[in-house]
């Protein structure tokens, strides 16, 4: 039972996050373009987001599993965004600049875990 009102509260938490990231786009965008989006409109896009977000998450989670994998990686993302040429664009960028941050990062790594080479020098 308790964790079933953890998870309500959590979900709750995710809404309200949501809520208010969807309002400060609006009011950014009402700024800019000199319009207003009434409270009924924020409320709206907010749940259609929200909404969206659970069947994201749902369609990543059936691809991993059907690809027999417990962990979500980039290539569900890719297939998730396969109908929207212009996302799965942006997905791919932002895939190959991770994949070359990493690769970056893991060399870094090994040059600083390996000992630095002292030279002693005998004056006899």
């Amino acid at each position: 039972m308790e964790d079933l009102e953890k998870g309500i509260d959590l979900e709750e938490k995710l809404q309200t996050s949501v809520h208010y990231a969807v309002g400060k786009i609006c009011t950014d965008a009402a700024e800019s373009f000199k319009v207003q989006f009434s409270k009924e409109f924020i409320a709206s896009v907010a749940d259609l987001a929200f909404r969206q977000a659970g069947i994201f998450a749902e369609d990543l989670e059936a691809f991993a599993k059907h690809a027999k994998r417990s962990t979500v990686n980039t290539d569900d993302v890719k297939l998730l965004a396969r109908r929207s040429e212009s996302l799965h664009d942006h997905i791919n960028k932002m895939a190959t600049e991770l994949a070359a941050n990493s690769i970056k990062a893991k060399n870094k790594k090994k040059k600083t875990d390996e000992e630095p080479v002292v030279q002693t020098i005998d004056i006899d």
